[in-house]
């Protein structure tokens, strides 16, 4: 606990704003984008419109791997619905490819090489989801294990939703 603090606490001495929810969404800076129809670029612009799932993850995090055929099965169930499904990673394109053969992931891969992304959304630990409405507002940050198909739903509908870490993370402005 007291290393949390710490973490908040240094964060907030920086000078960072706060990730919270009922804010708009901060900018994505990915350096690529995988398995995205080709043209498309991973921007709020393009997104718009969409729920965005988004998950920030690791190839090395056991955590997002426990939860990747929950995921994957949540992204197959809106496949036709405007939810679009982003996992963020600040690893290197190859290790990503390779991950991705033993580790299938559905939906899209952002790579945010610069981790401008990550600082942005002041994401320390991982696995962390951020749910944005279509309009581009943070509407939910939490754990990947505790988003349902009934969070995505209600976000679909615009309606108000409860998922975990109600909390704020800091960011980085």
């Amino acid at each position: 606990m007291r290393k949390l603090f710490a973490v908040f606490a240094v964060a907030f001495l920086c000078g960072a704003t706060e990730l919270r929810t009922g804010s708009p969404a901060p900018p994505l800076m990915l350096s690529q984008l995988m398995q995205a129809p080709l043209g498309v670029v991973g921007t709020w612009e393009a997104l718009k419109g969409n729920v965005v799932v988004l998950e920030f993850w690791a190839t090395w995090c056991g955590g997002y791997r426990a939860q990747i055929p929950h995921l994957n099965k949540l992204q197959k169930r809106f496949r036709n619905k405007p939810v679009q499904f982003l996992s963020i990673t600040d690893e290197e394109p190859g290790i990503v490819q390779r991950f991705l053969k033993n580790h299938p992931i559905s939906g899209w891969i952002g790579l945010d090489s610069n981790e401008q992304t990550f600082n942005r959304y002041g994401v320390i630990g991982r696995p962390v989801t951020v749910l944005v409405d279509a309009s581009g507002v943070v509407r939910g940050i939490g754990s990947p294990s505790d988003l349902t198909k009934e969070i995505i739903g209600d976000l679909l509908a615009g309606k108000p939703i409860v998922f975990s870490l109600q909390a704020t993370l800091p960011a980085k402005t």
